[in-house]
């Protein structure tokens, strides 16, 4: 069975709706069967998406106007074509240019090809957020917090360590430290990890 579902924007024309509907009545699916968001650009809720992907089961097929219908990245949209997939759930798209995309034709490659798509999304975003991460580094660097531990806290922690009576949480208690805040600084032995000197050369020179 085919079902339909239209989304377009209030901005759009009614007789748009009308049209994406008048053409996928032409391709077979009932009026009842077709779904229709009108969305805000505030909200953008697909309510009737929802609803529609629900009622489909295997051996169905979903017309759209245009495969951006089912979400708008495409990493969204590469969740719902798997979800399709695994449920065997085919896709039929046109828009009014001619094209038409069926996943029926074994030789559609429109899954991958969105897979693809959103794996690139992924690494695009991701190149992005670096430098934000790199700006958030060194605020947390210059203006951020001050260390926890102290350059004063972690010599004498570390010759106490060295020469230990009692555990080590009883020797960084008078410090307001837990063990695994000095732990990134100093071995077990008391020795300084490389950590620790790079913490202790940055904050002397910064004294």
């Amino acid at each position: 069975m085919r079902f339909g579902y239209v989304r377009i924007s209030e901005q759009d024309a009614s007789y748009y709706l009308d049209l994406q509907k008048k053409k996928m009545v032409q391709l077979g699916v009932l009026a009842d069967n077709i779904y229709e968001d009108i969305l805000d650009a505030i909200d953008g809720e697909h309510s009737n998406l929802n609803r529609c992907i629900s009622m489909l089961k295997a051996g169905d097929q979903l017309v759209l106007y245009s495969i951006d219908r089912l979400g708008k990245t495409f990493n969204e949209l590469a969740k719902i074509l798997y979800g399709f997939k695994v449920r065997g759930i085919e896709l039929l798209i046109f828009d009014g240019g001619g094209l038409r995309i069926d996943t029926k034709d074994k030789a559609c490659l429109l899954y991958e090809y969105i897979s693809m798509l959103a794996e690139n999304e992924k690494v695009v975003v991701a190149n992005k957020m670096k430098p934000l991460e790199i700006v958030t580094r060194s605020m947390d660097d210059n203006l951020g917090r001050p260390p926890k531990v102290s350059i004063k806290a972690l010599q004498e922690i570390s010759y106490k360590m060295k020469n230990r009576e009692v555990s080590v949480e009883a020797i960084c208690t008078p410090y307001n430290l837990l063990p695994k805040d000095i732990y990134k600084y100093i071995y077990q032995t008391g020795e300084f990890r490389p950590e620790g000197v790079t913490f202790l050369e940055k904050y002397s020179k910064s004294r």
